[in-house]
């Protein structure tokens, strides 16, 4: 499934699998026909997940990537572990620039706007907002933390603007850094520390072979302005 989606073909994805097409279509028939959902959409340029899809792909890539951990021998329920493996994998060095402690981002009308901070329990009534990474989907590349905690309403979009739109129209939240940039509505929007065990560490990612340019040197400069 993943590969197929990532090539959006499924005669590409059995050359690579190194099966027949008829065999790979119908091993996703068969998915489909088990899980009750239509996983790709058929068009004459390939295949393209639908809305069930992408969310079914974000589980099965989940399960792929703990297995390939488990098979490393590695064990750990952060995503630490999966992006140190990939860095590795494709040869990239992680530069962290600061740490940051968990925040939500609400509306400054959010009922719980006025709070010095907040636990998940207390998110539990409102709908938890994230961004979609299409094809890519997983928790273990989630840029929000506590992905894997149940949520009784959660919203998934593509567009970053739109989610400002929701926190503001729904009460809805998102988890991140407490770095919000004020073009997008700043002034609605506030942060209020999380308290939970969690600590995001800030950085880029460079090739190990490549040096930051001149214009590369000057936006990691920008950024670390935000080091707390």
């Amino acid at each position: 499934m993943i590969i197929v989606a990532e090539r959006g073909s499924i005669t590409e994805a059995a050359k690579e699998l190194y099966i027949s097409q008829p065999s790979l279509s119908g091993a996703i028939k068969e998915v489909e026909k088990e899980s009750g959902i239509t996983i790709f959409s058929r068009c004459r340029a390939g295949v393209a997940l639908t809305k069930e899809g992408m969310e079914f792909l974000g589980y099965a890539r989940q399960v792929v990537q703990q297995m390939e951990l488990l098979e490393s021998k590695y064990i750990c329920n952060s995503n630490e572990n999966v992006l140190r493996k990939l860095f590795e994998e494709y040869n990239l060095n992680f530069f962290e620039l600061f740490t940051a402690t968990p925040h939500i981002f609400i509306s400054k009308d959010h009922p719980l706007a006025k709070c010095a901070s907040v636990r998940l329990e207390d998110l539990k009534p409102y709908p938890r907002l994230s961004f979609v990474q299409g094809t890519y989907e997983s928790s273990n590349y989630s840029e929000e933390l506590f992905s894997n905690e149940p949520a009784e309403r959660s919203i998934k979009v593509s567009d970053r603007a739109a989610i400002v739109n929701l926190m503001i129209g729904l009460d809805g939240y998102t988890i991140s850094s407490g770095i919000f940039p004020k073009y997008l509505q700043g002034d609605s929007i506030v942060s209020i520390p999380l308290k939970e065990d969690e600590v995001m560490h800030i950085g880029y990612i460079l090739n190990k072979d490549k040096e930051l340019s001149e214009l590369g040197e000057i936006y990691v400069e920008a950024l670390k302005q935000y080091q707390t």
